[in-house]
């Protein structure tokens, strides 16, 4: 829900600090109670130590792992295809690429990992206080030059933080689900995260639903923290009320940048079929040189970030 590219991420959040500009990042279940939830009895500890959080959704619900459509159809009336595409490639225009499933392809969307991981994985990002990842390695049905994979399975390593040791994420789509060992679910919702404690599980659904915690010992239930009173606004309301104040949103283009770094940065191991190593403060993969191709992309003539 915010760019196409690493570099994108990175422009738009300083051009947020220059402007002294109000923003706010799609990620609309941010605001949610149930959200709120998650993020404080995670930031709480009630958990212990985490190092292991799985992630799955059923989706793509759109079309992915295709080749380029063939041939050209009539644009219709009072669309203005040279516009849609942007700083894309030109491309014949072909309802292929339209609403919803212009996300498949990579001229335009991130694939399933770019359009859900920053819902997902949201309350876990900040309820563990995570950073960038260091290293990210993909599991992918057969490759295609120009859409995402039909499923991915992504494993992110992120690294300790403080007095938080390191944290392993791995990404389920496209049908793909984390073993029943590992979740002790047989029949897992069709969307969620599932965030993995010496002392408990924390279960948190998709769409900022209330989270379920599980201790791992029923004779020693979880300390959890005093629910937080409900929220006084939406993700609309909060957007509405910082431009009239001129505050920050929970959710503003620089917390929003280093979320949908994680799944750039993961795009990049599923593009080239390699475990890469992500430098954070160079923006770049030091240790397969082409991943660094799709860290930007040269824009069509006209188009720039200056």
């Amino acid at each position: 829900p915010r760019a196409h590219s690493l570099v994108e991420t990175e422009a738009m959040a300083r051009a947020a600090v220059r402007a002294k500009a109000v923003t706010q990042m799609g990620n609309q279940h941010h605001a949610s109670d149930g959200y709120r939830r998650a993020v404080q009895i995670l930031q709480a500890g009630s958990l212990g130590p985490v190092r292991d959080v799985l992630c799955w959704t059923t989706n793509p619900i759109w079309k992915q792992g295709l080749d380029r459509p063939e041939g050209e159809k009539p644009v219709p009336a009072g669309f203005d295809w040279d516009l849609w595409l942007g700083p894309a490639p030109w491309r014949p225009y072909h309802e292929a690429y339209r609403e919803p499933h212009w996300r498949g392809w990579w001229d335009f969307g991130g694939g399933t990992l770019a359009d859900y991981l920053p819902h997902l994985f949201d309350p876990i990002f900040e309820g563990l206080r995570l950073t960038a990842p260091l290293r990210v390695s993909a599991e992918t049905s057969e490759t295609h030059e120009a859409s995402a994979p039909a499923w991915s399975v992504v494993q992110f390593e992120f690294p300790a933080r403080d007095a938080l040791p390191p944290v392993t994420m791995r990404w389920y789509d496209g049908g793909r689900t984390p073993p029943v060992e590992k979740t002790g679910i047989e029949r897992l919702p069709p969307h969620g995260s599932l965030v993995l404690g010496e002392r408990g599980n924390l279960y948190v659904p998709s769409h900022g639903k209330p989270p379920i915690a599980i201790a791992a010992n029923s004779d020693q239930p979880l300390a959890l923290p005093d629910a937080r009173p409900p929220g006084a606004t939406t993700h609309w309301q909060a957007w509405a009320a910082a431009c009239k104040s001129r505050g920050a949103t929970a959710s503003d283009f620089n917390y929003g940048a280093a979320l949908t770094d994680v799944a750039l940065v993961g795009n990049l191991a599923i593009r080239t079929g390699e475990s890469i190593t992500w430098d954070a403060a160079a923006r770049r993969v030091t240790n397969v040189a082409r991943a660094n191709d799709f860290v930007h992309r040269e824009y069509r003539r006209g188009w720039s970030l200056d």
